[in-house]
């Protein structure tokens, strides 16, 4: 497989080409390599988004990710939901037993 630096020495040999196809593929063969390495791991695509500049495929994997994960959010807002909600009955028995040593602490008991 070819490095950057042999595309980069093809394309300066070879000038009088330009506008071939045959150019043309070996340019885009040059930038893809220059860019870096087309990263398709969703998690890697996001830490390294500032550096890399993404295809439009990796912007869709980046897309698709983002909707994946839409639902650990609401898992999370569920799961606090859950928690409180079975916490109530203890709090309010809690309260009552509350309530009850104020009324035997009145009454005199």
């Amino acid at each position: 497989m070819a490095t950057v630096d042999d595309y980069a020495q093809w394309i300066v040999a070879n000038k009088e080409r330009k506008g071939t196809s045959e150019f043309e593929a070996v340019a885009r063969a040059y930038k893809t390599l220059r860019d870096g390495p087309l990263v398709c791991d969703p998690v890697s695509l996001q830490y390294r988004r500032s550096e890399l500049r993404l295809t439009a495929v990796q912007d869709k994997i980046l897309e698709a990710q983002r909707g994946s994960n839409s639902w650990l959010e609401r898992t999370l807002t569920l799961a606090i939901v859950v928690t409180l909600m079975s916490a109530i009955p203890y709090i309010w028995y809690f309260l009552l037993r509350r309530v009850r040593e104020v009324r035997d602490a009145v009454v005199g008991k």
